[in-house]
């Protein structure tokens, strides 16, 4: 009789009682959900900006600073979530996005490319308040 191992398929995501779905789920959306509060704050108190003296501009940038903050956050915590899983499967970065094998790598990694992006997204954001004219 064949060996029942050979034949039992894999689990897609091995490592998926190692990490918590809200440490992936944080990883993957922080930074996207801070960059779309800046932006959603932003063009609803624009309006406001066109007098001498715009009133919000203090509190513009501090959520500008906070939106690059989180999205660090969010990037540690997909960086963690990766060394948290790198178990899980064989291979680098291009065989979790090629293969399909690891699940939870897969988020990790889609995690910190998402993080990259919005927080580089948050920092032009926040470099428009500065340099553009509200008017």
């Amino acid at each position: 009789m064949a060996d029942e191992t050979e034949d039992t398929p894999r689990h897609p995501s091995e490592a998926r009682h190692s990490v918590s779905w809200w440490r992936q789920g944080g990883g993957l959306l922080i930074a996207p959900l801070a960059w779309m509060t800046l932006l959603l704050v932003q063009f609803t108190i624009a309006d406001f900006g066109c007098g001498r003296f715009n009133p919000f501009a203090p509190w513009l940038i501090a959520l500008g600073i906070a939106s690059i903050l989180a999205g660090g956050i969010g990037g540690v915590v997909a960086w963690s979530v990766w060394r948290s899983t790198r178990h899980e499967a064989e291979g680098g970065e291009g065989e979790a996005i090629e293969v399909g094998e690891g699940r939870s790598r897969f988020f990790a990694i889609t995690g910190l490319l998402s993080s990259g992006i919005f927080t580089t997204a948050s920092l032009f954001t926040l470099l428009a308040v500065l340099m553009v004219p509200p008017c």
